[in-house]
């Protein structure tokens, strides 16, 4: 079965597809994106909570709000100057007092800043490649500390280099590039990466590959 990230090197090779549509792996990970993104996160839910019971409050409270400054208005206790501005209406200029209740007051930022987050954060992990399950796994990424990846490619190209070499036991006895041309000879016609890695050091270095 060939996976994907399977890089095939240099040979022709037939693939049948058993896959498709909605089979598929892609299609798999656009579906787990969008899941995680209409999940809701610990925090979320205890958000969700609080809004329910805040939001009756502060209707009530813009509710007898409007109610208070109306019958001030309507009973002369409400100075002329303000009621000039509002065309001695008691009605629009209680009804303003009540409407910036309830707009200082909403709690639409408490309501819809978790879900905002949530689905931004998968959204963008999504685009770099980082999958995440839900906003549980996304609220409690900050506990992280610790991150280990299984794969070549992941942080790399897939193309490894060889940087240095440290010889043991007998081997230390050998000349600097000994090792290095016995290695070479051996990977010279493997298909391996690293085999191939080796190989190509080796003739950077000069050294005759037998």
């Amino acid at each position: 079965e060939v996976m994907g990230g399977t890089i095939n090197q240099k040979n022709m090779i037939t693939v049948r597809s058993q896959k498709v549509g909605g089979d598929s792996l892609i299609t798999q990970i656009m579906r787990l994106v969008q899941e995680a993104q209409m999940s809701k996160a610990p925090i979320q839910e205890y958000a969700d909570k609080i809004a329910g019971i805040f939001a009756p409050c502060v209707l009530t409270m813009a509710f007898f709000t409007f109610l208070i400054w109306f019958i001030a208005a309507e009973n002369g206790f409400v100075p002329e100057v303000w009621m000039n501005d509002e065309g001695d209406d008691p009605l629009l200029f209680a009804l303003l007092f009540g409407i910036s209740v309830v707009v200082v007051s909403c709690p639409c930022a408490l309501g819809l800043a978790t879900p905002t987050a949530v689905m931004v954060g998968t959204g963008v992990g999504a685009a770099n490649g980082m999958l995440i399950k839900g906003g549980k796994a996304l609220e409690r990424s900050h506990e992280v500390s610790t991150v280990i990846f299984d794969k070549t490619g992941t942080l790399t190209t897939g193309k490894p280099v060889l940087t240095d070499e440290i010889s043991f036991g007998i081997a230390r006895k050998w000349d600097t590039n000994a090792l290095l041309r016995m290695t070479a000879a051996c990977e010279k016609w493997s298909e391996h990466p690293i085999g191939q890695t080796l190989l190509r050091a080796a003739i950077n270095k000069g050294i005759s590959v037998p």
